[in-house]
Order: C-alpha cells, then sequence, then structure tokens
C-alpha cells in the first residue's frame, strides 16, 4: 500500500459532485503533494469546491484508509423490490 497518503498534509473526506460520488482531497497548495495527486488515476480539480476530487471507488478507500460504504439494505437482506428506487 501506498504510504504517500498517510501524513498530516492531506484531508480526505466523502462527498458527492455534480451528483457523483467522490472523495474530496484537501491539502495545502504545494507543488510536490499537487505531483502526488495528479499522479493519482482520474483524479480532477473542482474549480467550485476548490479542491481535487477522485471517484468513491474501493481502491481509493482503501489507499486513504477511509472506511469501506456499507450497504445497509443487502446486510438486512432486504428484498430489492422493498428497497428504494
Amino acid at each position: 500500500m501506498n504510504s504517500d497518503f498517510h501524513s498530516k498534509d492531506f484531508q480526505f473526506s466523502p462527498g458527492s459532485h455534480k451528483d457523483r460520488k467522490v472523495i474530496w482531497i484537501k491539502f495545502r497548495k504545494d507543488d510536490l503533494l499537487i505531483k502526488k495527486v495528479k499522479a493519482l488515476v482520474g483524479p480532477k480539480w473542482s474549480a467550485t469546491a476548490r479542491c481535487w476530487y477522485v471517484p468513491d471507488k474501493p481502491v481509493y478507500r482503501e489507499l486513504f484508509s477511509i472506511a469501506a460504504k456499507v450497504d445497509l439494505y443487502e446486510q438486512a437482506d432486504i428484498a430489492p423490490v422493498n428497497q428504494p428506487a
């Protein structure tokens, strides 16, 4: 596992952007940190949020040490017909 992102330099938080699940990546403006983020697959800059983000995928959750998403409907054995659309 890459430890480049396990420092006090980065803050990660799940969220949404343009109706998509994302993980926000916040850090102070520093060329070296920007290079680390750009080395990821698929990072994007949000001008409105003024920070970087990546898709909320298991690989990024593991890389950033964020707990995996839990599907409560799947855990509770609720039939698909009774789940929200």
